[in-house]
This record gives structure tokens, C-alpha cells and sequence, in this order.
């Protein structure tokens, strides 16, 4: 009976021992956060002279935001798609890439393209800016 006490004794201390050391086990990382903000414009066409300077302070200021840990650790991730000032492929773009994870915002200066989105983005509930 002793010895059965003793087995027992030890194999509750063991457990006692060993269960706080299984939630020490590594999890996976978190995953990280963010939505897209889309910019669907002109980099070689005619008005990259004056869209490529906007673009790049849209990616600079986003690139600010994430590295100060987001918006309430949100990151936006900036899409950058070169439309060449042609409406078929700025329309095109956007089918393609509305469906991106969490599309929040899309930045495309050319008139002709977005009257031609005007529906889409509505339906889609996308602000854009020209």
C-alpha cells in the first residue's frame, strides 16, 4: 500500500512539475493587420511629371504611419499600379485589384477614368480622390 501511495505521490508531483511549462510553448506570430490604399495612376505616361511627386509623398506619408505602429495598429499597405494615362487600363486595374484585402481608399487623377468608375467604386463603397 505504501508503494502504491509513493508511485502515486510521484506521478502527481511530475504532473505538478510539467503542466506549467506546456503554455511556454512558442505560438505563432500574430498576424499583422492592414488594409490598401490603391493608386492607379499615371507613372510614364504624359503626366508623370506631375502625379509621380504625389504618389511618392502618399507612399512616404504611409510609410511614416506604419512605422509608427499604424492607425490602432492598423498598417496601409499603398498599391501602386502605372495606368499610363490610358482610361481601358485604369478601369482594368481597378476590376483587378478592387477585390485586394480591405481596398479603403483609391487615388487616380485621370477625370476620364474615374467617371468611368464613378458606379463601380460607389457600389463598391471605395472613396476616391483625383
Amino acid at each position: 500500500m505504501k508503494k502504491a501511495w509513493l508511485i502515486c505521490a510521484a506521478i502527481l508531483f511530475s504532473l505538478l512539475l510539467t503542466l506549467p511549462t506546456i503554455n511556454c510553448a512558442p505560438s505563432a506570430a500574430p498576424e499583422e493587420k492592414f488594409v490598401t490604399a490603391l493608386s492607379l495612376s499615371d507613372m510614364t505616361g504624359p503626366g508623370a511629371g506631375l502625379v509621380f511627386p504625389v504618389v511618392e509623398s502618399f507612399g512616404v506619408g504611409f510609410q511614416d504611419i506604419n512605422e509608427k505602429g499604424g492607425v490602432d495598429g492598423v498598417k496601409i499597405k499603398h498599391l501602386v499600379v502605372d495606368t499610363r494615362y490610358d482610361t481601358a487600363r485604369t478601369v482594368s486595374a481597378y476590376k483587378r485589384y478592387r477585390t485586394e484585402h480591405k481596398v479603403i481608399f483609391a487615388f487616380i487623377p485621370l477625370t476620364p477614368g474615374v467617371k468611368a468608375l464613378a458606379s463601380q467604386m460607389e457600389s463598391d463603397k471605395i472613396p476616391s480622390m483625383t
